[in-house]
């Protein structure tokens, strides 16, 4: 995963053959952008989102939609199996909380 900086702005370069910056160029003017770096980040940032929205979205048929929310609302007792390793999980966190 990409690491957070504190920094407002971050400069990002790029190397281009002469093909793609005139096809960037001609792309950047004919939609309106005024430079080709604003076009850039502009489809860059689309596509970015696009990319969040396929990775972080969850499409279910309508039969699996009423499986999923009836469990939501109708949950069922943990098993052995899931009890235990909750126990585990909270094991685990204590020991980390303890590290700090």
């Amino acid at each position: 995963m990409a690491m957070q900086r504190k920094r407002k702005n971050i400069r990002f370069l790029s190397k281009v053959s002469l093909y793609q910056w005139q096809l960037l160029d001609r792309a950047a003017y004919l939609s309106g952008h005024k430079s080709v770096a604003a076009f850039m980040l502009a489809v860059a940032e689309e596509e970015a989102l696009k990319v969040m929205h396929k990775h972080t979205t969850i499409t279910l048929t309508e039969n699996d939609a009423k499986i999923f929310f009836e469990a939501l609302d109708n949950p069922r007792e943990p098993n052995v199996a899931l009890v235990q390793a909750y126990k585990q999980y909270c094991e685990g966190m204590d020991k980390l909380f303890e590290m700090e």
